[in-house]
Formats: structure tokens, C-alpha cells, sequence
């Protein structure tokens, strides 16, 4: 839809007629009689390019009306005198020429104006599209065939923890690195060739896979099913891709659960000895149900310590030795969110404050 010419182009052409007129009278002697028809041009180029071809075809007109009463002989007067009727094929020429420049600039004036209506209404249109991607549940980003992030939405940032999906657009594949680290279903780190955008373009056909993505900074961890579908062009390249991460970090935690009372019911019915059943129970709940896990009891210390990570075991076990041996049993407690108090309430000292807090507990 092309936009009507702008209000006020006859004014415009007005006053670069009066403008023109007062410029070339000041100057008589070099762009008035010599060259009756100079500096109008432009006033009908404006007038056409602001007005269309209408004011440009009436702003010729005036300039020649013009030209002819103050600069051509007889002066201030519209006859023509018989010495001078090679003035009436100038202004003839004059006034072609005019029109011409009318039709060429309300041409580009109305292209012009199309292109603006174009690019307002495809800001409406990816404003109207931004409004409708924030509000959806699934993270959503666009990315180039380099990785750089062209789009994402603010579920995304939450994902990625950033503040806001502003710091996301335009970040390369390597600054995401930086801020997270991406797992397989095993745990292993995703290089970003593997990841499922790259996949989705050298396939050039859509790709689904769970990833996990912890967070460096906090160690939130959020499970996602990635789903990439590139966008192709008319040659079949692919030139970007779309990929919506859908949160199933909830269902990821049930399963999880489901499957370690389910192999824990199997290890606890397999055994008579308890010892060794209930270290395997602790095995079993890392690192799935928990980061690590330990086994003790009233009568006979420490069963059994597991830990994601074995260098940390050692560790942990020294920050949590287990009770006393003979120490009165305690009432079952469960601490959902492990704070700042939370842990200066279990320290006995600022040293094992200290090492309670390298633990990373959340």
C-alpha cells in the first residue's frame, strides 16, 4: 500500500518558488536575465518530490509565469514583445522540461513513500511478532549459519541467564559458552558443532534433542527439549535457524525419581545385607536425584559416600563426617533451599563455613 503525498507539498513549492524569485532577483545581473529559468528546476523537483505530479506539473506552470514577468523582455509584464518571441519557444522548452522533472521526481517520491509504508508495516508486523514470541512458555531463538544470535525471546534469557533477551541478540556461539555449560543426556558437554542449530543446518531438516544447561555463574540447572528447524532459501541453503526450547526440567526430575525408587526397591529386595544395599542405594541417587549422597548410621558411622564428581568426594566427606558415634538419633529434615543462614546455622566454625560454602550447596 503506497503512501499518499506528504500535507503540505504545495506550501513547500510555494516557498521555493518565493525563495528561487528573491535569490535570482538579488543576483540579476548573473542567474536572472542571463538564465531566467535557473534555480527553478529545483523548486519543481521539490515540489513534485513532496507533492506528486500535480503540484510539480503547477509549480512548472508558476515558475514559468514567474520567469517570464521578471526576467524576460519586456520585464514585470506577461506580453512578449516582437524582438523577443524566441522567448515564447523558451518558455515552451522550459515548461517540457518541467513537466518531465515532475513526472521523474513524483516517481521517485511515490516509490519512496511505498518503501516507507513497506518498512513501517514490517516493523508492525515483527513488533506485533516480538509482542506474541515473549509471550509464549518456550524459549525461542534465531540464530545465523556462524551461530550469531539474531533473535531471542525473554523465556530464552532466563535459560541462558542473562537479564534480558537484549543481551542475547547479536551474541556469537562462543559467549553462551561462557555462560553455560550444555550436557547430553549423559552428562558429557555438547560441542557447538553438535548442538542441535548446526545439526539442523548441515541437515538442511529439522532436529530434536534434551539437552541440560547449568548455569556457570549459579549452577541452576534447566533441562530442555531443543527442536531446530533451519529456514531455507529458494536455492536450498540454509541461512539461519529456529530453534524452541521447551522446559522439561519438571518432568526430566520425576522420571529421574520414578527410576531411583524403582532401582532402589530392586537393590534393597536383592540383598540381606543392609551395609552393602544401602551404599548402593547411595550410588544410585547420584548424580540423577542429587550432586552427591551419603549413608549413615546411629550405630556404625558412615556406610557410604557418593559424589558427581569423585575429586569432590573427598571433600565432601571431610565437610560432612557424618554424627558422632552414639549420638541420639534426630527427627527427618528436609531443607528444599539451602541458603546463606542455612549454612552459617550448620557451621561450626568460619573455617567449615568456609568449606561448606566451596561445596556450591543450593
Amino acid at each position: 500500500m503506497s503512501r499518499p503525498p506528504a500535507p503540505g507539498g504545495a506550501l513547500v513549492a510555494a516557498a521555493a518558488l518565493a525563495v528561487c524569485t528573491l535569490l535570482k532577483l538579488g543576483l540579476d545581473g548573473l542567474v536572472g536575465r542571463p538564465a531566467p529559468f535557473v534555480l527553478y528546476f529545483a523548486a519543481i523537483l521539490l515540489g513534485a518530490w513532496r507533492g506528486g505530479l500535480r503540484v510539480g506539473l503547477a509549480t512548472t506552470a508558476a515558475a514559468a509565469v514567474l520567469a517570464d514577468f521578471f526576467f524576460i523582455e519586456p520585464r514585470f509584464s506577461l506580453a512578449m514583445a516582437a524582438p523577443h518571441r524566441d522567448a515564447a519557444v523558451r518558455v515552451v522548452v522550459f515548461a517540457a522540461q518541467g513537466a518531465v522533472l515532475s513526472a521523474l521526481a513524483s516517481r521517485a517520491g511515490l516509490d519512496r513513500r511505498r518503501l516507507l509504508a513497506g518498512a513501517a508495516e514490517q516493523r508492525a508486523v515483527v513488533q506485533k511478532l516480538q509482542a506474541v514470541l515473549d509471550g509464549v512458555d518456550d524459549a525461542i531463538v534465531v540464530q545465523d549459519a556462524a551461530g550469531r544470535m539474531l533473535y531471542a525471546n525473554e523465556v530464552a534469557a532466563g535459560l541462558f541467564g542473562v537479564g534480558s533477551a537484549d543481551a542475547l541478540r547479536g551474541a556469537g556461539p562462543g559467549d553462551a559458552v561462557g555462560r553455560l555449560e550444555i550436557l547430553d543426556e549423559q552428562r558429557q558437554p555438547v560441542p557447538p558443532e553438535r548442538m542441535p542449530g548446526r545439526s539442523a543446518i548441515r541437515a538442511k531438516a529439522a532436529v530434536e534433542r534434551e539437552l541440560l544447561f547449568r548455569v556457570r555463574a549459579t549452577g541452576v540447572e534447566r533441562w530442555a527439549l531443543v527442536r531446530s528447524k533451519p529456514v531455507l532459501d529458494a536455492d536450498g541453503n540454509a541461512g539461519s535457524v529456529i530453534s524452541v526450547l521447551r522446559d522439561v526440567t519438571g518432568r526430566r526430575r520425576d522420571d529421574a525419581r520414578a527410576a531411583f525408587v524403582a532401582r532402589a526397591t530392586r537393590e534393597l529386595a536383592s540383598s540381606l545385607d543392609y551395609a552393602e544395599t544401602l551404599a548402593v542405594v547411595a550410588r544410585l541417587a547420584v548424580p540423577e536425584v542429587a550432586d552427591w549422597a551419603a549413608v549413615d548410621l546411629v550405630e556404625g558411622g558412615r556406610l557410604a559416600l557418593a559424589h558427581a564428581d569423585p575429586a569432590e568426594a573427598a571433600r565432601a566427606a571431610e565437610v560432612f563426617p557424618g554424627p558422632a558415634a552414639g549420638a541420639p538419633p534426630e527427627a527427618p529434615t528436609l531443607v528444599a533451599d539451602v541458603t546463606a543462614e542455612t549454612l552459617e546455622a550448620a557451621a561450626r566454625d568460619p573455617e567449615h563455613l568456609a568449606a561448606l560454602r566451596a561445596l556450591g550447596l543450593r
